[in-house]
This record gives C-alpha cells, sequence and structure tokens, in this order.
C-alpha cells in the first residue's frame, strides 16, 4: 500500500493533522496579548542581531619599539582584560555614558596569541548595539587609565586600550526558533499519516481474511 492512497482516502484525518501542525506552529511563534486596541500577535521569540569589535592591548608607545616579548607578555594579559572589559564597574559607567541601561548581551573573549580582545554586543535592538559596543570600549579605556593613576603605575609601564575600527554592521543571529516551528508543525502531519496508514493496512487485513475465509469452503470441497 503507498502512503498516498492512504492519505487520499482519509483526507479528513491528514487535514486535521496540518491545522493542528499550523496552531502548534503559531503558538510557539507567536504570543496573543491584549492592548487599547484589542488582541495583538507578537513574535515569541524577537529577532536577535550581534555586533562586535576589537580592542587592542597596547602600550603608551603605541608598539614603538616592542619587542617580542612585549608582544607575548601583552597576550598574556587579554585573557584577564576580558574579564574586566565586562566587569560591572565598566558597564555601569557605559550606562552613564548612554544614558539608558544596557539590555543586551555583553561578552568579551580574547583572540588567541594576541593582545585583542573582542567583544560582542547582542540584543534585539539593532539600532542601539553599535553605540553600546562603542561605549563600553570608551568606559573600558577609561577605567584603565584611572585606575594605572590612581595605582602610580609609571608613565612608560602604563598601557592603554585601542578600538580597532568600528564596530561591526549588526548582523541576525541565527537561531533554532524556526526549526522547532517546523518540527512542530510537521509532528501532527506526520502522526496523521502513520494512523491513516496503519487504518488503511488494517483494512486491507480484513478484506484479505474475508476473501480467505471466503475461498475457504471451494478449496476443501
Amino acid at each position: 500500500m503507498r502512503p498516498w492512497t492512504a492519505i487520499r482516502r482519509h483526507k479528513v484525518l491528514v487535514a486535521a493533522g496540518v491545522v493542528a501542525g499550523v496552531i502548534l506552529a503559531l503558538v510557539w511563534t507567536y504570543r496573543l496579548s491584549w492592548g487599547v486596541d484589542g488582541p495583538k500577535l507578537s513574535p515569541r521569540f524577537p529577532a536577535t542581531y550581534v555586533t562586535s569589535i576589537n580592542a587592542v592591548i597596547d602600550t603608551a608607545q603605541f608598539g614603538l619599539g616592542r619587542s617580542d616579548t612585549d608582544m607575548y607578555r601583552l597576550a598574556l594579559m587579554a585573557p584577564t582584560y576580558a574579564q574586566l572589559l565586562v566587569s560591572e564597574p565598566v558597564l555601569q559607567d557605559a550606562e552613564k555614558s548612554l544614558g539608558a541601561p544596557i539590555d543586551a548581551l555583553v561578552l568579551a573573549k580574547p583572540v588567541e596569541s594576541s593582545p585583542i580582545v573582542q567583544l560582542t554586543v547582542q540584543g534585539t535592538d539593532r539600532v542601539r548595539l553599535r553605540a553600546i559596543a562603542l561605549a563600553v570600549v570608551d568606559a573600558f579605556r577609561t577605567y584603565v587609565s584611572d585606575s594605572q593613576a590612581e595605582n602610580q603605575t609609571p608613565v612608560n609601564l602604563r598601557l592603554t586600550i585601542r578600538g580597532i575600527d568600528r564596530p561591526t554592521e549588526p548582523q541576525p543571529v541565527s537561531n533554532r526558533q524556526s526549526e522547532i516551528a517546523l518540527i512542530l508543525f510537521s509532528l501532527p502531519i506526520a502522526a496523521a499519516v502513520v494512523l491513516a496508514s496503519r487504518i488503511e493496512h488494517s483494512t486491507e487485513n480484513q478484506a484479505n481474511c474475508v476473501v480467505q475465509s471466503e475461498l475457504q469452503p471451494d478449496a476443501e470441497i
């Protein structure tokens, strides 16, 4: 028996599976809310974007006379500076500069074997992401400078933070929400097709049994 035969003979069952799949996908994807203007459908998972900017840990001389040993020393500092970059004091100063709370995920990680720290900002407000990234790097630069001045670090040993280029254009973050919605849509349809096939198979077996029982007496004669 072919699946298309079962689908054709049990259209109502398969159609019910399609309707159930559409409902499940919609419930997963959208949220129903009530406002002044009445009911409103809004995405349950708003689109998320990410931007990044690189910050380099450098000497006050901006690389003049630097040796491989200096580069190695700066690279060893990158993991520590990555943690400081997203520390609470830095983020608080960035929020003061922005004049609003940072409603985004801010992460930092060192670039392997280099004095570079990559800052990424991920959130739903695509327009603000680049401003947040710049504000965090600027706040971190000030934080490092003020800390060294407070600790009276000799000028020739002081480090500075330099931003490399501008933050990248915010790009959409790939997520699995649409894939999950597709799975939820497909599951009831697949279940309906399987059930229709089993019903059809059972019906065929019963028909074959009836035919065999009718032919049995003639065979004995």
